[in-house]
């Protein structure tokens, strides 16, 4: 079992908690049973949207009239493109010539599922059929491995994105101490069913690697979830270690590159015994 986890779940100001968690992931018998652990702004938050609330669909006049209409009004979002731009270069260029058979396989077929994603009318709720969703075939690519997140950041784009993340989470980081117990309490029943688990800090780009780095808060998070991890029989791995991995290429900030995952997915599975 591979638990990843970042800052922001243990960040209250996020109110990650609240949405989607409470807001979707959760039901009321559940609600009742952990009540004492759930902070007052979230309680508020899953009460006074729940009840209003389909999945996916927020309590929106105007979404659900263009949900039923079936309309879409956005143009094709630029990253998409992008993306779909890239693995054209990738599976029809030399870099694609050198691609492992099977991962440029994966980039090939990946690339259709895009473009119908890019296509579709975001507002259809027919899209929401389990037979005919893209999203869904996107993601039975390969057993559920996916690679939406292809292509790299510049350097000059994740300097950005790290200042922004710096003034709207670090600077107002609250550490919320009741996902601790939540993190406790998975990996106690994780352990009854016998399952080894790994949990892992995910890595990072290196400006926001160093942003944690100076932020005590986020570091006692990572000591607390080592200290829990190691009780339950579990093992931590913080990714954004010096030497763990050698690729080093973010679609975002926060998130590495797609071509990284071979080797990510590598690294962890091989720390199992």
């Amino acid at each position: 079992m591979l638990i990843g986890l970042s800052p922001d779940a243990f960040n209250r100001n996020a109110f990650i908690f609240a949405d989607p968690v409470l807001k979707f992931g959760v039901d009321a018998a559940w609600i009742e049973a952990n009540r004492a652990h759930i902070p007052a702004a979230d309680f508020d938050a899953y009460w006074n949207t729940r009840r209003y609330a389909l999945p996916g669909i927020n309590f929106n006049l105007k979404e659900v009239y263009l949900r039923l209409r079936g309309e879409f009004e956005e143009p094709i979002p630029p990253s998409l493109m992008e993306r779909m731009a890239l693995i054209g270069m990738m599976t029809g260029s030399r870099a694609g010539d050198s691609m492992p058979e099977s991962i440029r396989e994966t980039f090939t077929n990946a690339g259709a599922y895009l473009e119908a994603m890019a296509e579709a009318k975001k507002h259809d709720l027919s899209l929401y059929s389990f037979e005919h969703s893209p999203q869904r075939k996107l993601l039975n690519l390969y057993q559920g491995a996916q690679y939406s997140w292809i292509g790299a950041a510049s350097d000059a784009e994740l300097r950005a994105e790290t200042l922004k993340l710096e003034q709207l989470y670090l600077r107002n980081f609250v550490v919320s101490q009741e996902q601790f117990h939540f993190l406790s309490e998975t990996l106690r029943i994780a352990r009854q069913g016998g399952a080894q688990v790994i949990v892992f800090w995910p890595r990072v780009n290196p400006y926001l690697r160093a942003a944690y780095r100076k932020e005590p808060r986020v570091q006692v998070i990572w000591q607390r979830v080592v200290e829990l991890s190691k009780a339950a029989g579990a093992q931590a791995i913080n990714l954004n270690e010096d030497g763990r991995l050698s690729c080093d290429a973010f679609y975002d900030a926060s998130h590495m590159s797609a071509t990284c995952f071979p080797e990510l997915a590598g690294t962890l599975l091989g720390e199992f015994p």
